[in-house]
């Protein structure tokens, strides 16, 4: 039995100026994406991946149709309430980690909380936990250039979950990374997967094909598979 819907685009269009034309980034895109899903958005470059991965995770609106996150109108929202709506519900991880260089571990997983607004002492329990989770207990107090490339993005996975996201978006999570460390990445969000998140990965690494419950196609900023 499926589980309920926690994206749903309808007849999504995104449309960009570009030296005096029209760029139809998304073209008509309807997509429903249930709780507890693993899917894999795949496609060639100028795809539309991005477009798509940044609708989702609220850091932009559609040029038309709708777009609901977690039963919220996020078309309708503002920049503040799309915020709120990204700390919340959205964790993000990103090809090139997006560590702050001068802070520690612990101090970049805390970042959300602070931004949401938790106490001092309890967002420094919050972080410690997620970096354990992650296999980092050790590392806590490193700076990101004193961790290897898979460590890093370890360390970006815990701090896109200390606010306890329903939603994981990973772009190219695993492409800055060797093969083993690559391995371990895609192991720990199938991990979270099986521990009730909606994992969503844009890649081109096969592996997550492989784990993914569902792959999403794009072309010339349509669905076509």
């Amino acid at each position: 039995m499926k589980k309920p819907v926690i994206i749903k685009l309808s007849r999504v269009k995104k449309y960009f100026p570009l030296d005096g034309v029209t760029v139809k980034a998304l073209n008509d895109i309807s997509l429903e994406i249930h709780q507890q899903e693993l899917i894999s958005i795949i496609g060639p470059s100028g795809s539309g991946k991005s477009t798509l991965m940044n609708l989702i995770g609220c850091l932009d609106k559609p040029t038309k149709g709708r777009l609901i996150i977690n039963n919220k109108a996020a078309e309708n929202m503002n920049t503040d309430e799309l915020a709120r709506l990204r700390n919340k519900d959205i964790g993000f991880v990103f090809q090139s980690f997006n560590l702050l260089p001068r802070l520690t571990a612990l101090d970049n997983v805390e970042l959300p909380l602070i931004y949401a607004g938790v106490d001092r002492k309890r967002r420094k329990n919050i972080a410690r936990e997620k970096l354990t989770a992650v296999g980092l207990t050790d590392r806590l107090h490193h700076f990101p250039n004193q961790l290897s490339g898979g460590q890093q993005q370890r360390v970006a996975i815990a701090r896109a979950l200390v606010n306890n996201p329903k939603i994981i978006l990973a772009d190219e999570p695993t492409g800055n990374l060797d093969s083993k460390s690559g391995d371990e990445i895609v192991k720990i969000l199938q991990d979270l997967h099986r521990k009730g998140k909606t994992i969503i990965v844009v890649s081109h690494d096969p592996d997550f094909a492989k784990i993914s419950q569902r792959i999403i196609k794009l072309k010339d900023g349509k669905i076509i598979n």
